[in-house]
């Protein structure tokens, strides 16, 4: 039942998003007095282990802990006092959503970046191939010649398309959930 209902054999990916919104939220603990300047140094000197840990693969992820959020949590707790603080004006809602939020923005950007190379690689070969000849087509029948260019360019403008979805879809959200609170 534990494997069944913990999230974290998929929700690790979340980790550095969630390093960096606590970081995010530490800070601004800092500057409204609740965390000490040396706090916040040991939260983000106790994050960056544990981010070094996940990316070197050391890192004991614990099913009994259930998410990628309580995991980090405890992690954090054995090497700062200060951990305990992190949870101030934050509701496990506000986390997950702030990470998923950080996630699906990181995955439009790295969408929108091999659709940018791949528009380029098609101008490359529509520029090479602009006045290539090839029998154009519509309903599945040979309608009209066209180039080899402008049938490339024809998915340049489709790929331009899905890039500028993707933009927009990356910000409706950029909307910060953190202090909404449990049920908001």
């Amino acid at each position: 039942v534990k494997r069944y209902t913990a999230s974290i054999g998929f929700d690790t990916r979340l980790a550095p998003f969630d390093v960096q919104a606590s970081l995010a939220h530490a800070q601004m603990l800092q500057s409204v007095g609740i965390l000490s300047s040396q706090d916040l140094a040991s939260i983000r000197q106790g994050m960056a282990q544990i981010l070094g840990e996940i990316e070197r693969g050391e890192f004991k992820w614990s099913l009994e802990l259930e998410d990628v959020h309580m995991n980090l949590e405890q992690a954090l707790r054995s090497k700062t006092e200060a951990a305990d603080k992190l949870h101030t004006g934050r509701s496990r809602n506000d986390q997950v959503a702030t990470d998923v939020r950080l996630f699906f923005k990181d995955a439009c950007s790295q969408l929108r970046e091999g659709i940018e190379q791949t528009m380029t690689a098609l101008l490359v070969l529509a520029k090479k191939y602009a006045t290539t000849p090839i029998p154009g087509y519509t309903h599945l029948q040979r309608a009209q010649p066209v180039t080899v260019g402008h049938h490339l360019l024809a998915y340049v403008e489709m790929l331009g398309r899905d890039h500028e979805r993707f933009s927009n879809v990356a910000n409706h959200a950029n909307v910060c959930p953190l202090g909404s609170g449990a049920i908001a």
